[in-house]
């Protein structure tokens, strides 16, 4: 009857021991959980402003090369108005000296 007893009380201990070890697994894994998310939580936190500084800088400069875009296209078209113009110029020139040329030939050939 002692023996039982002694074997039932180290079973019950056993069970218990495995019942603790299994919520103390439990407990763990979720602190384990809740650790890792606010080690992120915070990660995110600090890496807000540095990201924020990014990501302004990086605006900043693609508003500064949209300028510059720009102010080149500009620059190509006013290039492209001023070339087109000094064609139009050569073209009357040529025109004109063809009209006058073309006048001394006939007077030419009428005399």
């Amino acid at each position: 009857m002692k023996g039982e007893m002694v074997k039932e009380f180290r079973a019950q201990v056993i069970k218990e021991r495995e019942v603790w070890a299994a919520k103390e697994k439990v407990q763990r894994e979720k602190w384990e959980a809740e650790r890792v998310q606010t080690i992120r939580a915070n990660a995110y936190q600090q890496m807000e402003p540095t990201l924020q500084t990014l990501i302004d800088k990086n605006k900043e400069e693609v508003r500064k090369a949209v300028e510059e875009c720009e102010k080149r296209t500009e620059m190509i078209r006013a290039q492209a108005v001023l070339e087109k113009r000094e064609l139009q110029k050569q073209i009357d020139e040529i025109r004109y000296e063809n009209e006058r040329m073309i006048e001394k030939i006939k007077r030419n050939g009428q005399s």
